[in-house]
């Protein structure tokens, strides 16, 4: 038989390197400077579907960091199974439920089931025949072309079985023949190899696995061979490697072949492990690096076989962020408009964000214009809102993706879905945006429960900043103050590492695509870009800076000086006027900044972010704390003064003042260093506001 088939060898020896000049074409062997694979893959910033070759995206023209994943693949051999046909449903149903979306599923059924098989495959598995000729059709008995296969609908086939080399007497000279022939007519290859136990024992696995490459290394296209490792001793024994042997064989093949083809083709390139792999072994062997997929004996034969395919799917699969959005107001629900975009469009997110509402019940008035009860208000006595033609805000929203109160005519991206429940929005959260009220933070963070996922990160655009209700009245960043309610939740001794993002951002112009900016400040760079992804895109542009306190800050003391330019509209003061309020407020916030938090690397260009003087300028034109003061002063030069809480009921639809409370604990920090002098805008801003000083005194404060 060895004879046999030797003299077949030879006698297609000239045919054969007919057939591999095609293929020599594409592929010269051992060339160390051949081009990168034509692998298709997507801009990780547009999503642009382009080849690795491209440096930068032809689209957006920015540089990809590609992770250069291996999509998982499975095989399910059943050898000469099963004996009566009457099986076969039940074998195709395993395969039919398979997940195919995270991982690449092929079956190889015998020759005698091809046909019966055929066409019964309903989710993309592909039929792998288990052998094939090394011509094509003609006076071969017994055997199968590929031009045979091709019109069965197959595509893939497997060659190099152990058993195939050891009662069939395969050689490799015969094998590279075969798998030259099939690649010239467009089939995909399963290509295995391995070692005998004696040949383990003996040092020798490298050696085996070597002469079984050589003859075929230069037909090793990453899109067109999968190479299955089958240690024989494991197969059919039970007995399998331990999954650092494993991974010691796989990378030992992948290394070699670097040294062969080039180190991005055998970067590229799949490699399975064929040795017993079942259920219980799989999630140990796919946490391998090197470990592509398995090649499956007996237990393709069994119902595990769809575990072992979920089981490597799942390993396998880029990490993808979990974002989850905290509060649904005016600015949350607009930042949703970016946050949806990007989770949706990027493979760094998972596509659903989940947004927590506090939840409300709303209905339309006879004008169409969606309304809820006053605050306060209860329904009729054994009535419900619902009873009384209400519905509740989250069902509404997810309805229409519309936040029909507080950012009414906006259409919100479809996986944007709003959860009432702050523990199941933020369930399994990598990362986190808080957009509530501060005085929100102490009754809801605590009913998160620690229910994020170990290691997550957030992101503050609360603007506002807590102080120490005693003593020096020490200023407490909102960042710190939810890295500290939320490590109450946490088991162990880690934290989540804030940063916050901040910025001139009106809400609403945000939202309808108007161009803005807005500045990131993390402490550290990893994590300023994730946020910069999920935040950034055309008409919003986010930069990070390594300044979490500078930028916070900013994002607080704005709102103070923003009262003093209300102060300047409500009172009729000028342009001039107005500049000089801005400019000076600036330079105290600045002062604040360094005295209150210099130990925290507070940075000067940080001021000149949008954070800083851009957020300052157009909050002082057209934000709510200015738009508020100026109703305030004219209240007031009219002799019919209103309360700060009356202003803010009639005219933000819910939503509330940073800039007041933000002034009052200003003032008693302050007050507590004695520094009062040092910050007379502030002081000034303060006493029209509190302290019932008349307005036109807002401009006493040079001297």
């Amino acid at each position: 038989m060895p004879d046999f088939f030797g003299g077949i060898a030879n006698a297609i020896k000239k045919s054969s390197d007919l057939l591999l000049k095609p293929i020599d074409n594409l592929i010269k062997p051992k060339s160390k400077s051949r081009p990168s694979p034509p692998v298709e893959t997507t801009c990780a910033v547009c999503r642009f579907k382009h080849f690795r070759q491209a440096k930068k995206c032809p689209r957006c023209n920015e540089t990809n960091e590609l992770a250069n994943r291996r999509f998982p693949i499975v095989g399910g051999n059943w050898k000469c199974n099963p004996a009566s046909v009457q099986a076969l449903d039940k074998l195709v149903a395993n395969i039919n439920a398979c997940d195919t979306t995270a991982c690449d599923v092929y079956f190889c059924p015998s020759p005698v089931h091809l046909a019966l098989v055929s066409g019964k495959v309903t989710n993309g598995a592909m039929v792998c025949p288990q052998n094939c000729n090394f011509t094509g059709t003609g006076a071969y008995t017994g055997e199968s072309a590929v031009e045979m296969l091709s019109y069965m609908g197959c595509s893939w086939v497997l060659l190099g079985h152990s058993e195939r080399r050891e009662y069939f007497n395969e050689t490799d000279e015969l094998l590279a023949t075969k798998l030259a022939y099939v690649l010239s007519k467009g089939f995909k290859c399963v290509f295995a190899i391995g070692e005998k136990l004696k040949e383990r024992q003996e040092g020798k696995t490298m050696a085996v696995c070597i002469k079984q490459l050589e003859k075929v290394t230069h037909l090793l296209h990453p899109d067109k061979v999968v190479i299955a490792y089958e240690p024989v001793w494991a197969i059919g024994t039970g007995v399998t490697a331990t999954p650092e042997q494993a991974q010691e064989t796989h990378a030992a093949i992948r290394t070699w072949l670097a040294q062969q083809i080039g180190s991005e083709y055998a970067s590229y390139i799949r490699i399975q492990y064929g040795g017993s792999a079942n259920a219980k072994n799989a999630p140990e062997l796919s946490a391998m690096e090197d470990i592509d997929g398995f090649l499956v004996g007996g237990a393709s034969l069994k119902p595990e076989y769809i575990d072992i395919v979920k089981t490597i799917g799942k390993a396998k699969a880029p990490f993808k962020q979990k974002v989850a959005l905290i509060g649904s107001g005016n600015w949350g629900s607009a930042i949703a408009t970016k946050i949806g975009i990007n989770a949706r469009a990027c493979g760094d997110f998972h596509d659903r964000v989940d947004m927590w509402v506090f939840e409300e019940y709303v209905k339309q008035d006879g004008a169409g214009k969606w309304v809820r009860p006053a605050r306060g208000d209860k329904p009729p006595a054994g009535k419900t809102w619902v009873d009384e033609g209400y519905e509740p805000l989250t069902e509404v929203i997810n309805r229409l993706h519309e936040n029909v109160i507080y950012l009414p005519g906006i259409t919100l991206p479809p996986n944007i879905v709003a959860v009432p429940d702050i523990k199941a929005a933020v369930t399994d959260a990598t990362m986190m945006v808080f957009v509530i009220p501060h005085n929100f933070l102490a009754p809801i963070v605590p009913k998160m429960e620690g229910a994020f996922a170990k290691g997550a990160i957030g992101c503050s655009l609360i603007k506002g900043i807590e102080f120490e209700k005693e003593g020096t009245f020490q200023p407490i960043l909102i960042s710190d103050l939810l890295t500290m309610e939320m490590q109450k939740g946490i088991t162990g001794s880690w934290s989540v590492d804030m940063s916050v993002l901040m910025g001139a951002n009106v809400a609403n112009e945000v939202a309808q695509g108007d161009f803005a900016e807005a500045t990131i400040g993390s402490p550290d760079p990893e994590q300023g870009l994730k946020w910069c992804k999920i935040f950034n895109t055309a008409d919003f542009s986010v930069t990070a800076v390594p300044d979490v306190a500078g930028a916070e800050l900013c994002g607080a003391l704005k709102n103070v000086v923003a009262l003093g330019a209300g102060f300047c509209d409500g009172i009729g003061f000028g342009g001039n006027t107005k500049a000089a309020i801005i400019r000076i407020g600036l330079t105290e916030m600045k002062r604040f900044c360094r005295m209150f938090y210099g130990g925290r690397g507070i940075k000067d260009a940080t001021f000149l972010e949008s954070c800083g003087v851009a957020d300052l300028v157009t909050t002082c034109y057209g934000g709510r704390n200015r738009k508020c003061a100026d109703l305030f002063v004219q209240h007031v030069l009219k002799g019919d003064p209103k309360t700060w809480a009356s202003i803010e009921a009639e005219q933000l639809n819910g939503q509330k003042l940073q800039g007041t409370g933000t002034c009052e604990d200003v003032m008693k920090a302050l007050k507590a260093r004695k520094v009062e002098k040092q910050f007379p805008l502030f002081v000034q801003i303060h006493r029209i506001a509190f302290e019932g000083v008349a307005p036109s005194t807002l401009i006493e404060i040079n001297g």
